[in-house]
């Protein structure tokens, strides 16, 4: 079944995208493989060498009213309903409110429950004094700060269609896409980071230890090792005990714009552990950049400005990333750059 179009034409305030769905006349629902099916209206398509589908800014398009209001007009012309609100009635940008001040209040408790942990007899064996600083100093350190934060957006675009595209396996190609272009981004950063030590950090006094994979007379120690990791996997399932008592008892989750913190089932596990590899490759890797080799400083910061100075490194990156693609579309009327990851 074919649905009409929007009666106003909004889709994230896209001018080439309301012209288009003008000449389309309606919405062609659509994957980005070309194959038509269900799918979210907002994505609507057009046809380009034998090729559908197009995101654009569907990220603004999510908490815009007058594109919900669009989608709501649509399920009310093509689903049975017996109610009669319209589709400006909408309250969900408080409940976005309220979710939104909740994901931070849940994140907050993560770090609270961290803290809470290391104090504890278990535990407590892992606090220690951080290692001397001998990573990345004047020039090298605004150098190897604008490599990271560079790294990951410049990549973005060309890795995530690939593995989106690609889909191998067949398990879930958006996060197929996401786990390829971190898992690659992590393998560079290793790369970057090897190649950091042979040309500056051996000749500091660098080591694993001062980098944080290693202790100054135990090496590898596989004890505090496993223990780290249970200490993740205990704020983590408190976490999730927190998400689940709130979505059983009061139906709702953690979410803020697109970020989206939901319950999952066993099904999911196993997909779960096979992602959770290359995403820790990245993370993993960004850890030892961010705190061994670019601690503010010459790492006498206090732990308040190295945290936000992680947060402007990082962010730098993304804003620019946005920025690049969304400039076109949202000041010039023009085709965004990028293509679906963006989207």
């Amino acid at each position: 079944m074919r649905a009409p179009a929007p009666s106003s034409p909004t889709l994230g305030h896209d001018r080439l995208a309301r012209q288009e769905l003008r000449g389309l006349g309606e919405i062609v629902r659509c994957d980005p493989a070309g194959r038509t099916g269900p799918a979210l209206w907002i994505r609507f398509c057009r046809h380009r060498t034998g090729v559908l589908g197009a995101f654009w800014d569907h990220p603004l398009s999510t908490d815009d009213p007058a594109s919900i209001g669009d989608a709501i007009s649509w399920f009310g012309l093509t689903l049975p309903t017996n109610t009669s609100l319209t589709s400006s009635d909408q309250i969900w940008p408080l409940k976005d409110l309220g979710t939104g001040v909740a994901f931070l209040g849940l994140v907050l408790f993560l770090f609270a429950l961290g803290a809470f942990l290391l104090r504890t007899t278990f535990f407590g064996s892992l606090n220690e004094d951080l290692p001397a600083y001998k990573g990345n100093t004047g020039r090298a350190w605004w150098i190897f700060a604008l490599v990271t934060a560079l790294l990951g957006p410049v990549t973005f675009n060309w890795l995530f269609n690939t593995g989106y595209n690609a889909d191998w396996f067949q398990l879930e190609s958006v996060s197929t896409g996401f786990a390829l272009w971190l898992g690659i981004v992590g393998v560079i950063t290793i790369v970057v980071l090897a190649g950091g030590y042979y040309a500056l950090g051996r000749r500091a006094g660098a080591s694993a230890t001062t980098y944080g994979v290693a202790w100054t007379h135990a090496g590898l120690d596989w004890r505090k090792i496993g223990k780290s990791a249970l200490l993740a996997l205990s704020v983590v399932a408190a976490g999730y005990f927190v998400l689940w008592v709130a979505d059983s008892w009061m139906h709702v989750d953690f979410r803020f714009w697109l970020l989206t913190l939901k319950t999952s089932d066993l099904q999911h596990v196993p997909l779960m552990i096979a992602y959770a590899i290359p995403i820790g490759l990245y993370f993993i890797s960004l850890a030892v950049v961010l705190h061994g080799t670019l601690r503010p400083k010459n790492g006498q910061a206090t732990a308040r400005r190295e945290i936000v100075t992680n947060i402007a490194i990082l962010w730098l990156g993304i804003l620019a990333l946005l920025a690049w693609f969304y400039v076109p579309v949202e000041f010039f009327g023009a085709a965004p750059n990028g293509n679906i990851g963006m989207g």
